[in-house]
């Protein structure tokens, strides 16, 4: 079972167990997260408009469109997630670049359903990674996001303390798109929750 956790920006997150999209976000301790260093710098233009996404039970895999970091990000089949459609938001599930399990993040339409976060790597001065999203196909079945990472000033980290996980031992970039495909509709009054670490839609 894949765990959810909050790496996310703007975002509402998912908590362990409740109604999504919840109040309270956390941030990983893997990385120096400040408020300057969340950036939604938006004004991008989307692939796709992804209004015809509806809450649910999403399948989700990752396939890579270019891969230049050691080791590899995490691709192939991630587990069914929870994704939440709501007043020009899309709340979903996403790979976390620092970690074998998902973060969520929020895609508004007014930043054009795109986000970039760019943050520090504690422990290891100097090394950068950024991070965006883009929806780039949407339909009532499924939806893509682009997914691209990059890292940067990672040559003098190992010198400062050994690798973490999920970091990739030099600069690199990866690129991937995430693929959601629609397992079960959960509309209103039902609501997509996650209990136990599993995404389920309640209708009590």
């Amino acid at each position: 079972m894949i765990r959810a956790h909050t790496v996310s920006l703007r975002s509402v997150p998912v908590a362990p167990t409740g109604a999504l999209p919840c109040d309270r976000p956390r941030t990983s301790a893997a990385w120096l997260v400040s408020a300057a260093a969340l950036l939604a710098l938006g004004c991008a233009e989307a692939h796709a408009n992804p209004g015809e996404v509806g809450s649910g039970l999403y399948d989700l895999s990752v396939r890579s469109d270019g891969e230049a970091c050691a080791p590899g990000r995490m691709q192939g089949a991630m587990g069914r997630v929870g994704i939440v459609a709501h007043d020009d938001v899309l709340n979903v599930a996403v790979p976390d670049a620092m970690t074998d399990g998902l973060a969520r993040l929020s895609l508004a339409r007014v930043d054009g359903f795109h986000a970039e976060v760019e943050v520090g790597l504690e422990g290891c001065g100097g090394a950068r990674l950024r991070r965006t999203w883009t929806v780039a196909a949407a339909g009532p079945e499924q939806f893509e996001v682009l997914f691209s990472q990059s890292w940067t000033g990672l040559d003098g980290c190992l010198a400062e303390r050994p690798l973490v996980a999920g970091q990739p031992a030099s600069d690199c970039t990866s690129e991937q798109t995430l693929e959601y495909r629609l397992a079960q509709a959960c509309a209103a009054p039902c609501e997509v929750r996650v209990v136990g670490g599993e995404a389920r839609c309640a209708c009590d």
